[in-house]
């Protein structure tokens, strides 16, 4: 739930920036603060840290993979993606791919590019069949291909099987998300079938 998320992003945020302080040329503490920062929507200072791991340790794939997920938040879809793709040639079995994979699919979306955005969705579905963002960016991608039919069956699926994720995301908007980014976002989910109505999530035909 959102407060539940805002408690954890707060502790992740200090920790981060206690690392950060503790060892300046760490490329790790550089990337885990930038993360922190972007959950807290400060956008620019996200950039800033990630940018800074990247350079202190361009073979590190966690850095890289951070600074593409930042970029992609942070209104520049278009330079996150050779990051994202770097993280994976660097580390192609790492545990976090399919995070990667996810962020590159996000990444996608805002670049208008909703066939690859599909692709990416499909990745994450059949490496991680057991979280929603996969389906998620299967429903946003088909629904602005026009594809209703097929985004709404991966909208019955969350609706079925990821139900209270979906209403929290739609609840409130995630701080990484910039207000015009988040309202695309949710209205491809609506025109793909999810939209929230009262807190509750119903099918839209």
């Amino acid at each position: 739930v959102p407060q539940e998320r805002a408690k954890w992003d707060a502790r992740g945020l200090e920790h981060g920036r206690i690392a950060a302080g503790l060892d300046p040329q760490d490329a790790m503490a550089h990337a885990m603060f930038a993360l922190g920062l972007i959950m807290a929507g400060q956008h620019d200072a996200a950039v800033k840290e990630s940018t800074q791991a990247v350079a202190l340790n361009p073979s590190n794939a966690a850095a890289q993979a951070a600074h593409g997920h930042i970029l992609t938040y942070s209104g520049r879809s278009e330079d996150a993606l050779p990051h994202l793709e770097q993280a994976i040639r660097l580390s192609p079995f790492d545990p976090l791919r399919w995070l990667w994979v996810h962020v590159s699919a996000v990444a996608l979306y805002f670049h208008g590019d909703y066939e690859a955005c599909a692709a990416a969705g499909r990745d994450v579905c059949r490496m991680r069949p057991d979280v929603v963002f996969g389906y998620r960016s299967l429903v946003v991608a088909l629904a602005e291909l026009g594809r209703l039919d097929e985004a709404r069956q991966y909208a019955d699926v969350i609706h079925t099987r990821f139900n209270r994720n979906m209403r929290a995301f739609l609840s409130s908007r995630w701080s990484e998300f910039r207000e015009a980014d988040y309202a695309a976002y949710v209205a491809s989910l609506a025109k793909g079938g999810l939209v929230l109505r009262d807190g509750e999530l119903v099918r839209v035909n």
